[in-house]
C-alpha cells in the first residue's frame, strides 16, 4: 500500500515575500539560526503543503529542519552522494516534507527524496521537480496518514552542476525527533 501523495508548483508572490521576512524573524529569534534562502523557500513551500492537512494547535504537531546552506557538513559533494535522517513519528498523522536546492547551484530535478518505513511498510518517492520559489528548486511532498514509527529520510543528489550542494528540508506532522542517521 503506498500512502497517497501530491506535489504542487509554488511561485513566489507578494504575500510569501511578506512570509519570507516573519520566517527569517523566527528562524533567528526562536531557534537563533540564520536561515539560508533555500531553508525560507522550503518553510514556506511546507507551510503552504501543510495547510490543511494538520492540526496546528495540536502540540504533538512540530516543524523540524536541517539547513545545509548554512551547515557545509551537510552539503553534497557530487552525483551519488546522499544524507540521510531517521524521522521518528509520535502518533498517526499527516507528514509535509519540502525540499529546496539553490537552482543557481543545481539543476531541477538535481536532489531527490525517499521517505522509507523499512520492511512491509510503504516506500514513497518523490517525483521530480514540484516548483520554483523564488530561483529555488522545490519538492514539496505529502503523506496522508503515515503510521507513526520511524522513517528513514534520505535526499541524494542526482545531479549535481557545482559543488558543494547546498539545500535545505523542512518537515511537519506529529514529528518526535529528526537525527542524522
Amino acid at each position: 500500500m503506498r500512502h497517497p501523495v501530491s506535489a504542487e508548483i509554488h511561485e513566489l508572490s507578494a504575500e510569501d515575500a511578506r512570509r519570507a521576512e516573519g520566517l527569517r524573524g523566527y528562524f533567528v529569534e526562536t531557534h537563533g539560526h540564520r536561515p539560508s534562502e533555500s531553508l525560507i523557500a522550503a518553510a514556506l513551500a511546507n507551510s503552504s503543503a501543510a495547510a490543511g492537512l494538520t492540526d496546528l494547535a495540536d502540540p504533538s504537531v512540530r516543524m523540524v529542519f536541517a539547513d545545509a546552506g548554512q551547515e557545509p557538513a551537510l552539503q553534497l559533494q557530487g552525483a551519488g552522494d546522499h544524507i540521510q535522517w531517521e524521522l521518528t513519528l509520535a502518533r498517526q498523522g499527516h507528514l509535509a516534507i519540502a525540499l529546496a536546492w539553490p537552482g543557481r547551484r543545481g539543476r531541477p530535478g538535481a536532489l531527490s527524496a525517499i521517505l522509507d518505513a523499512g520492511g512491509a511498510s510503504p516506500t514513497w518517492v518523490s517525483g521530480g521537480q514540484a516548483g520554483n520559489r523564488g530561483g529555488d528548486s522545490v519538492h514539496v511532498l505529502r503523506v496522508v496518514g503515515a503510521p507513526a514509527g520511524r522513517y528513514l529520510l534520505t535526499v541524494t543528489a542526482e545531479a549535481v552542476a557545482r559543488a558543494p550542494q547546498p539545500f535545505a528540508l523542512v518537515v511537519s506532522g506529529p514529528v518526535a525527533g529528526l537525527a542524522l542517521a
